[in-house]
């Protein structure tokens, strides 16, 4: 991931190019820093690497709704083919994960009339 010295990731705001208007906020994780540092080019000193595990970057995704995606480039040295995760996919897998988990009503056992 890039970070600034205030701790806070690089999100980038990318429109669409025939629709303007349109736009999605995104973060980026990289496979290398070396990866980050092509991808980021500008050489801010005010930037820089560091290494965050994926579960704690889909947390982030999931937790914050300023983000709409996070793209993740796997392959090291190649900038072009990147996976998108969107916030509103991950969260729906979240909630059909947490549906199945939950346990099925049981019935409730018929009690004759007579029993007593």
């Amino acid at each position: 991931m890039l970070q600034n010295f205030d701790d806070r990731w690089v999100m980038v705001t990318l429109a669409n190019r025939n629709q303007p208007q349109q736009r999605k906020r995104v973060i980026y994780g990289f496979s290398t820093a070396k990866d980050a540092g092509v991808f980021h080019q500008a050489n801010d000193p005010q930037l820089f690497a560091i290494a965050v595990p994926v579960t704690h970057i889909l947390f982030r995704l999931f937790a914050l709704k300023t983000i709409d995606s996070a793209i993740f480039f796997e392959t090291p040295g190649d900038l072009n083919a990147g996976v998108e995760i969107r916030q509103t996919d991950l969260q729906q897998l979240i909630e059909q994960s947490l549906t199945q988990l939950q346990p099925s009503p049981s019935p409730q056992p018929k009690i004759p009339p007579n029993l007593a």
